[in-house]
């Protein structure tokens, strides 16, 4: 979803700076400021879609993964920040498994 770079992410910033927890395994917390979602996303008209998994157990089957072509850019501090929040939870990538993966990005004709 994201690129490290040099310029600072506002939409991520909005998410660090709302207080959302330090993630530690069992807790959630209600946090009160409003956060647009819609700020995360970059052209939503080009992506990759396909079912898969979810990525931490039970690893259940059946999810639809939508995967933007294009990456947003996150400056390296902010990665940090928002990685303390996430934690490592997350499994390695799988194989595809005879999955078939649709996509609405274009080709550009190889003359």
């Amino acid at each position: 979803m994201f690129r490290i770079s040099r310029f600072e992410n506002k939409a991520i910033q909005s998410l660090i700076d709302a207080g959302l927890p330090v993630f530690d395994g069992e807790e959630t917390t209600q946090v009160s400021s409003s956060i647009n979602l819609d700020d995360l996303l970059t052209n939503t008209r080009q992506y990759f879609t396909y079912t898969g998994s979810l990525t931490t157990p039970p690893c259940s089957e059946g999810v639809t993964w939508i995967i933007l072509k294009r990456r947003a850019p996150i400056s390296s501090v902010q990665y940090e920040e928002f990685r303390k929040i996430l934690g490592n939870n997350f499994r390695p990538i799988q194989d595809i498994n005879n999955r078939v993966v649709r996509t609405t990005v274009k080709r550009r004709p190889r003359w």
